[in-house]
């Protein structure tokens, strides 16, 4: 017999392998996580443009980490609201 635990663990497990949008989208931002800091790494082996490079690597990771805190901001308001719509009884 399975611990609870284990069971919780499983559905997790589970709903990353759900395809949807937003794993798709979970996905995006990893991989462009991973080019920016690849990026940032390698920028002082180019030589002169390395630079360059360097600014544009931060601007990906900025925008991958902004990206996935909008999306979170936008779940916990939905949550928060669906919260407070079922607590009000006077809501129609």
């Amino acid at each position: 017999m399975r611990s609870r635990i284990t069971k919780a663990l499983v559905r997790a497990l589970y709903s990353l392998t759900a395809y949807s949008q937003w794993t798709t989208f979970h996905a995006t931002m990893l991989s462009l996580l991973g080019t920016g800091a690849f990026m940032v790494f390698s920028a002082e082996e180019m030589g002169a443009i390395g630079p360059i490079l360097l600014s544009l690597g931060i601007c990906v990771i900025f925008f991958a980490l902004m990206s996935e805190c909008i999306l979170t901001l936008r779940v916990l308001l939905k949550v928060l609201i669906v919260r407070l719509a079922s607590n009000n009884p006077d809501a129609s």
